[in-house]
């Protein structure tokens, strides 16, 4: 669904989807809370979109503007290799991935097993 907005963009991607830190595999997706996670096909989706306009500006927006849009930047200048600019954008202290979201674009679902080193890696990504 595109919104007025999408009018000054080459494209947009519109994904909705509800966070909290909880560890995946403590998640019920067969509940509403659990059902409208970032789930797997949708990281199939961002990849793709990424992949898609590599070369161009990306714009994110995220509801609350708190979590969710960071991780989700995170993520796309580490998959572009922008570290320099990764490393910017973490020590301007502005941002505060959530690390749920983080670690399922990683491929490392947040659990028990994973929250130090996803913490770590959000603290000194390289």
């Amino acid at each position: 669904m595109k919104d007025t907005a999408s009018k000054r963009y080459l494209d947009t991607l519109s994904l909705a989807f509800y966070d909290e830190w909880t560890f995946a595999d403590e998640i019920d997706r067969n509940t509403p809370e659990g059902s409208n996670r970032l789930t797997e096909q949708d990281k199939v989706i961002i990849d793709e979109f990424i992949d898609q306009y590599a070369d161009k500006n990306f714009v994110l927006h995220c509801e609350q503007g708190i979590s969710r849009s960071s991780a989700i930047g995170y993520y796309i200048l580490k998959r572009l290799g922008c570290i320099e600019e990764l490393n910017d954008k973490k020590d301007s202290s502005l941002f505060f991935p959530n690390i749920e979201v983080y670690g399922l674009l990683i491929g490392k679902p947040y659990t028990k097993y994973t929250a130090t080193e996803l913490m770590n890696e959000l603290k000194s990504l390289e």
